[in-house]
């Protein structure tokens, strides 16, 4: 047994998974406080469309019949499936 153990210790593949093995409780650490950002961040709301990405403002510019009374084309557009909508807001 202690014969094999030296052999695996001389394996070049079997040392990069020592290595990556012993990175995994950084990596761990690591996600735990990504996620904890993550969550304390406003969620967006979800896709109308495909209901995985994330439904965000894109662009605005004014309206063309009612752009001098304030009215605006807002698109909006997933990051995920590209489904755009343009509504006018005011």
């Amino acid at each position: 047994m202690v014969g094999l153990l030296e052999s695996l210790k001389k394996l070049v593949e079997w040392q990069q998974v020592v290595a990556a093995a012993r990175k995994v409780p950084e990596l761990e650490r690591r996600i735990a406080v990504l996620e904890t950002r993550l969550g304390s961040t406003t969620q967006l709301p979800t896709c109308p469309s495909c209901a995985i990405g994330r439904w965000r403002k894109i662009k605005s510019a004014p309206n063309k019949t009612f752009g001098d009374m304030g009215g605006l084309d807002v698109t909006f557009g997933c990051d995920a499936c590209s489904y755009t909508e343009t509504k006018i807001e005011t």
